[in-house]
């Protein structure tokens, strides 16, 4: 990661449910990686503003909603996101949740 670059961790929890779908993860507007169960991708981000968007990443997910995460880099500093799947009775969507890198490194075990 170059000099003074923040960097954010991502990962996909290890559930069964939707377990063959793939969950498109988007950096500021561009897709940085397509995560399956338990994957997870580190992205270097420089300081400032940035926004993090979830969505169905196939169209076997159409109808499906998806989330986003605003939040402001700090120089030199990380960031940890947990993604997951929600379904409810007559919805699912994925969801992305900030967390600590504790919360995070428990998501990957």
């Amino acid at each position: 990661m170059p000099s003074g670059d923040s960097a954010v961790f991502i990962v996909r929890k290890k559930k069964f449910q939707a377990s063959l779908a793939l969950v498109k993860v988007s950096v500021d507007g561009q897709e940085v990686a397509k995560l399956g169960v338990g994957e997870m991708e580190r992205v270097a981000i420089s300081p400032g503003s940035h926004k993090i968007s979830v969505t169905a990443g196939d169209v076997l997910q159409l109808g499906m909603g998806g989330d986003n995460s605003a939040f402001i880099a700090e120089k030199g500093k990380s960031y940890f996101f947990i993604v997951d799947y929600e379904q409810g009775f007559w919805n699912a969507k994925w969801t992305i949740t900030p967390t600590t890198e504790d919360g995070f490194t428990s998501a990957v075990n």
